[in-house]
């Protein structure tokens, strides 16, 4: 594929209204860094919600593209977009800029009903990063140095025991919880691990601003925003019965476990994000900015080179102040409730020993 081609495709899919436009993998990867793009064995499709180019396709399909993706050397950042990941991304053009670097899945029943609304159809699976991550380390056929970073100090070092034992193909080479992530450079501590993956749980939008600024200074070829994935895999977290997920109601038991920090997200949130989708109805979507990028910036290429498209530079020298300090506001945010959720974690194990 020429440059002329990918940069032609990347700007059909800016001006995206109701139909779905095609996503082929191998779009990401721009024809410098490899020489040719990888063979896709059929086209995905992706659909703009709120201005955010969420992908269509299976869990199969993903995994299988972030193989080939990982294959061809390209640094790849994931991010599961919700209802709230995405009304952050309408009010904060920072949070917008880094999701269109970003390798975007489908995550809950508000998305879902987004693409009804909009296209007509659902989505193929709920890709939410709780399911997704063991799916993906469970298939890839790429054996991964694995670093997990956030959480709190004892959620990120059982979860680090757990993934051991549940994915022995993959090595966890290191740990760091959130409280250390705001006083040492963490982007440092991956790449002095030697991970391929690194696993954020910063909750949303710090993770993904964290991963639009240092992914490419960390090493990593491959970083996902997994939220509460780490207090879910530890059991820190209760998750929803298999009967409510299968209803789709996963966020109602959220908001029962913890109504302080999750009922206004979820209940002025849900309103928010359904008048979001009905403009982009109406009116159409919203001016998605700059294009898309083949790579996050500082992405390391071949022959040393940074791989982007054109704009990257630009996208980057724009938000790079900003959203630096965007993500330490975020870090902060998460360390606070991490800290919270502490204190009430140490109640309960008091009463319950």
């Amino acid at each position: 594929m020429s440059k002329d081609s990918v940069r032609t495709s990347f700007a059909r899919r800016r001006f995206i209204g109701a139909p779905e436009t095609s996503f082929d993998s191998s779009e990401l990867v721009s024809s410098e860094f490899v020489g040719r793009a990888p063979a896709v064995s059929q086209p995905k499709k992706s659909r703009s919600i709120c201005g955010v180019d969420v992908v269509a396709c299976s869990s199969r399909d993903a995994v299988s593209t972030l193989d080939r993706l990982h294959h061809a050397g390209q640094s790849t950042a994931v991010a599961f977009a919700n209802a709230h990941l995405l009304n952050c991304a309408s009010s904060d053009p920072r949070v917008a800029s880094a999701l269109r670097r970003f390798l975007v899945f489908n995550d809950g029943i508000g998305i879902e009903l987004a693409s009804l609304l909009l296209y007509g159809s659902r989505f193929p699976e709920n890709l939410n990063g709780t399911d997704f991550i063991p799916a993906f380390f469970d298939s890839t056929a790429v054996r991964h140095r694995v670093f997990l970073f956030g959480a709190r100090p004892h959620v990120v070092e059982n979860a680090a025991r757990i993934f051991r034992e549940r994915f022995p193909r993959h090595e966890v080479v290191g740990v760091l919880d959130g409280y250390r992530g705001e006083s040492v450079d963490a982007a440092a501590w991956v790449r002095a691990s030697g991970a391929t993956v690194v696993l954020v749980a910063l909750g949303n939008p710090g993770q993904e601003l964290w991963l639009s600024h240092h992914l490419g200074d960390s090493g990593a070829a491959l970083g996902f925003g997994v939220g509460a994935f780490f207090d879910y895999l530890t059991g820190a977290s209760r998750r929803a019965p298999g009967w409510v997920r299968g209803l789709r109601c996963e966020w109602v038991w959220r908001v029962v476990q913890e109504p302080r920090r999750l009922l206004r997200r979820y209940l002025v949130g849900n309103f928010l994000f359904l008048a979001h989708v009905l403009g982009q109805k109406l009116f159409g979507p919203p001016p998605s900015g700059e294009s898309k990028v083949s790579s996050l910036p500082g992405t390391p290429g071949g022959a040393g080179e940074r791989t982007a498209m054109p704009d990257a530079r630009v996208v980057a020298s724009r938000t790079s102040e900003h959203g630096r300090k965007a993500e330490g506001s975020a870090l902060r945010s998460a360390s606070a409730r991490a800290q919270n959720q502490g204190v009430q974690d140490r109640g309960a194990h008091d009463r319950n020993n």
